[in-house]
């Protein structure tokens, strides 16, 4: 297992007149989906990973991963250069 994590990201249209983009968000960990989460606005790679570590309780964890877990590997794992 890899000690590095990184974010596949997806620009979508917004569903409302506030929000015109979204962001679906994928945390991966090697092969591993760790969370999602579909944040307003455009985000980068490397942004949406800050945003992971600095704020995980905004990620759902993906199948299999406990909540416990996400805030761990938020802490602790290191952004993908």
């Amino acid at each position: 297992m890899t000690n590095t994590i990184s974010a596949v990201v997806n620009f979508v249209e917004g569903k409302s007149a506030k929000c015109r983009y979204a962001t679906e968000i994928t945390i991966k960990m090697g092969g591993l989906n760790i969370a999602t989460a579909t944040l307003g606005g455009r985000w980068s790679q490397s942004k949406a990973c800050s945003e992971f570590k600095r704020n995980p309780n905004v990620f759902t964890p993906c199948s299999g991963i406990k909540p416990e877990t996400v805030k761990s590997i938020a802490q602790t794992f290191k952004v993908a250069a």
